[in-house]
């Protein structure tokens, strides 16, 4: 991994119209992931003047070298007296869209390339044969390189590969490595705006889809691009939790294997991009592939899935105007009729009040039905799993689990939570999949593989006994 850095510089910030200049500083550059932190020494008069504000606009020079970022967000502040006329004054910032720019003597036209840093996993796995030649030099190889190449767009291409760092050990070198992705085609960057406003989107929708696949999140923390003004441009994200590259478990690669990869990516991602269900998808990828694997509470995940899923059915209601029962004059008559029946019927005022605002309720398609027009008009196979919805004598339906959470009602879920938690994942998966045009049976989430390979599923029967039994006491 790439080593921290650290510069000494004299730094400026700015507020709106307020400026202050001449701050002594070290900047703590992260290796290729992690946030840029910045150790600010003002004197006492500059320290009384930046204290009303919690985040600045840096800059800072050293020799040819800009480094700025627009988001530096103050996360310490003290200052330490130690007598009337000796003081000491700190403050940490930490900076999001850190960047460096430093003048380069060669000259191209235009940017051609943009290296992407991509966050540690162990699932993108580039290939490469590595000799080491009669005189010292190693000569890289790839196999198979055009499997690791894919469209963003009409003529911008996104492409995998390992580049190493070396370190010094004894008489030799050890050298490691780490991933990124190339950005190139007819790209048209003449500075970081156009990175962030163009390719930006494209690749982080690219890399969720990706993390879906292996059910491992992995994000870009960073870029490096040559302009054609003789700048080297240096970026460092910051702006994001960065994942620790551990996915969750999965029979073989994730929900496809590593063979259907290029496959996979080259069928859905141009459907993803047209979807009428794209921003639901990437919610529900959020929470499929979470940022850290260690700090999942089962309970608040599992309502976190369940609404990532309610989001989609959301989406298919507005869609196809399956959002209420009644238009908007009918539904006025029928909460006037109802309204002077509860009013003749029920003498407490109180009570009366807490009919009335149930009334919007009574207008809407129930989510039960929507669901199971979904899942038809999307032909959305959920056989082998938990039932999202379940008759009344044989409750709890994945629905009933996620009402009683809500409600703080958990007791007497412990013991069957964690197999319900896991069928949830994979409806949701087998949702985004089937919208996404892509066929169950080359996944592992097919009923075959499922019944065959995971316990909450092969075991189903007896746990839905087991859990119906408990839900009803």
């Amino acid at each position: 991994m790439k080593m921290r850095q650290e510069y000494t510089a004299i730094a400026t910030l700015t507020v709106d119209t307020f400026m202050a200049k001449g701050i002594k500083c070290k900047i703590q550059l992260p290796g290729r992931m992690g946030n840029v932190k910045i150790h600010l020494y003002p004197m006492n008069d500059i320290w009384n003047n930046i204290q009303p504000y919690f985040k600045f606009k840096f800059d800072a020079y050293i020799g040819d070298s800009k480094f700025h970022s627009d988001e530096a967000y103050v996360i310490k502040s003290e200052c330490k007296y130690y007598s009337k006329e000796v003081n000491e004054c700190y403050v940490e910032l930490q900076a999001n869209d850190f960047f460096i720019a430093d003048t380069v003597s060669w000259e191209i036209e235009s940017c051609s390339s943009i290296i992407f840093w991509i966050s540690p996993n162990d699932k993108i796995q580039v290939p490469q044969i590595i000799n080491q030649m009669n005189d010292g030099t190693v000569e890289v190889n790839h196999c198979n390189k055009e499997n690791f190449k894919f469209k963003l767009h009409d003529d911008i291409f996104v492409q995998f590969d390992k580049m190493y760092d070396y370190e010094k050990k004894g008489k030799g070198y050890a050298a490691s490595p780490y991933l990124i992705a190339i950005v190139t085609g007819n790209i048209a960057i003449t500075n970081l705006s156009d990175v962030l406003l163009k390719i930006k989107p494209m690749l982080d929708e690219f890399l969720l889809l990706i993390s879906f696949a292996f059910r491992t999140c992995i994000v870009w923390t960073g870029f490096e691009l040559t302009l054609g003004n003789h700048q080297h441009c240096t970026y460092y994200r910051g702006n994001c939790l960065f994942p620790d590259g551990k996915g969750r478990p999965s029979i073989r690669d994730g929900v496809v294997e590593f063979r259907e990869f290029k496959n996979f990516m080259d069928h859905i991602y141009p459907i993803f991009k047209k979807s009428t269900y794209k921003e639901s998808l990437k919610h529900a990828i959020y929470v499929l592939c979470p940022w850290n694997s260690q700090n999942i509470i089962l309970e608040e995940n599992y309502l976190i899935l369940f609404a990532a899923l309610e989001a989609i059915v959301l989406t298919y209601r507005r869609t196809v105007n399956r959002e209420f029962i009644l238009s908007k004059d009918e539904c006025k008559s029928l909460n006037k009729a109802v309204k002077n029946t509860i009013h003749h019927e029920v003498k407490d005022k109180i009570k009366r009040g807490e009919l009335y605002s149930k009334l919007p309720e009574l207008n809407r398609v129930a989510l039960r039905t929507v669901f199971d027009d979904f899942c038809k008009d999307n032909s959305i196979d959920l056989s082998s799993l938990w039932p999202v919805f379940e008759k009344s004598d044989h409750k709890p339906g994945l629905s009933d689990i996620r009402n009683k959470l809500v409600h703080g009602d958990t007791q007497e879920m412990l013991g069957f939570l964690s197999y319900a938690h896991e069928h949830l994942q994979y409806v949701l998966e087998r949702i985004v999949c089937s919208l996404l045009n892509w066929p169950l049976e080359r996944t592992e989430i097919n009923s075959g593989i499922l019944k065959r390979e995971i316990v909450s599923v092969n075991k189903f029967l007896l746990i839905k006994e087991d859990a119906e039994k408990q839900f009803k006491t």
